[in-house]
């Protein structure tokens, strides 16, 4: 909140979108890589797990850093110049394409990993972590680009009506 606040009253967007950063690299290190490299190297599935939750941090707010560019909030009372990390892309773009490529990843849960699991070589860590998280990277960006720039829907829109309501409805079919 310190940092990405800068401490500025009730929590704002910028912390906002890290969160939201966060929660979907983690759904990535631990659904694709499965926790690796820490589950290869920890002795303790704790210890595993914290490792794991710390790498998602971090790039999360890698991620955040280089990516997120809240110029869009410039002149509203929400703007905190300083927490602004000025990144390479419209934040709601990044959450938006993000968001796209997780729903890609939980696609391939909904198949059980079909056609992957027609290939054991594939089927073990690191490599299925890096085919899942390529492929679903990739995924997403074409989504996005065919939803936001190809079919002209609003990115805020999009995020809602493809990522976020696929993503949810299918956590609550998945359990």
């Amino acid at each position: 909140y310190r940092t990405l606040g800068d401490s500025q009253g009730a929590p704002g967007p910028m912390l906002a979108f890290f969160s939201i950063f966060v929660i979907v690299t983690t759904f990535f290190w631990t659904l694709a890589l499965g926790g690796w490299p820490f589950t290869a190297i920890a002795r303790r599935p704790v210890s595993a797990g914290i490792a794991t939750l710390a790498a998602s941090y971090l790039t999360g707010l890698a991620i955040y850093w280089i990516c997120a560019d809240f110029a869009f909030l410039r002149g509203t009372p929400m703007y905190v110049a300083s927490a602004d990390p000025g990144g390479l892309f419209d934040a709601w773009n990044v959450v938006a394409a993000y968001m796209a490529a997780l729903t890609a990843l939980f696609t391939w849960l909904c198949f059980d990993l079909w056609p992957l699991t027609r290939r054991p070589a594939l089927m073990k860590q690191p490599i299925l972590g890096f085919v899942l998280a390529a492929s679903s990277l990739a995924a997403g960006g074409a989504l996005f680009y065919l939803g936001v720039y190809v079919l002209d829907v609003q990115n805020v829109e999009f995020l809602l009506r493809v990522p976020v309501a696929f993503i949810f409805g299918t956590i609550l079919v998945l359990n």
